[in-house]
């Protein structure tokens, strides 16, 4: 509920996670994907997921 708050509260919301972590079933769910404006990751992101997450209106950054 904090996390959710935060980002509500934010002007804009970034994630920042490396290219092993899409696509994995998580233990737990903090927020939707649809939550943040920004995807930060690395050059080895799937060409879909980036198309995938940009379609949802998403910008992915890859460094």
């Amino acid at each position: 509920m904090v996390k959710k708050a935060i980002v509500s509260a934010a002007s804009e919301s970034y994630l920042l996670s490396d290219a092993s972590k899409y696509g994995r079933i998580a233990p737990f769910h903090a927020l939707s994907i649809e939550s943040f404006d920004y995807v930060i990751s690395d050059n080895s992101l799937p060409y879909q997921v980036v198309e995938d997450l940009q379609l949802k209106g998403i910008e992915v950054l890859l460094a």
